[in-house]
Formats: C-alpha cells, sequence, structure tokens
C-alpha cells in the first residue's frame, strides 16, 4: 500500500500545562548516583541547572 505525504509548514509544539508527569523508573544504583550528586551542588549550581532544565523544558520553538 502506497501512501502520499504532503509536508506541510506547521509545527506540533507540546503544551507543558497539558503534559502528565510520567515516573521514571531506574535502578537503584543509578539513583543513588543522581541523588548524590544533586546533594553533593553548591547552591549556585542548582540555581544554574534548574534554570537551564527549566528553560529546556518550556522552550516554544
Amino acid at each position: 500500500m502506497q501512501v502520499t505525504v504532503t509536508r506541510k509548514d506547521s509545527k506540533f509544539v507540546p503544551d507543558p500545562s497539558r503534559v502528565i508527569a510520567r515516573f521514571f523508573n531506574i535502578s537503584n544504583e543509578r539513583s543513588k548516583y543522581v541523588i548524590s550528586n544533586v546533594l553533593a551542588m553548591s547552591e549556585s549550581e542548582v540555581y544554574t541547572t534548574l534554570s537551564k532544565v527549566l528553560e529546556r523544558l518550556f522552550q516554544t520553538s
């Protein structure tokens, strides 16, 4: 079966207000590693890293 596709300029962009968070299950060892790295961060590193994460999460394009 052949399907014809016509590309458009429209883009689908996620709406963070409508996204449902899903638990990401990683191994206990990986969880401990991530948590220990976060706890070892200085306060300025926390703010810098969190800002980057939120910027990427809520970017519009």
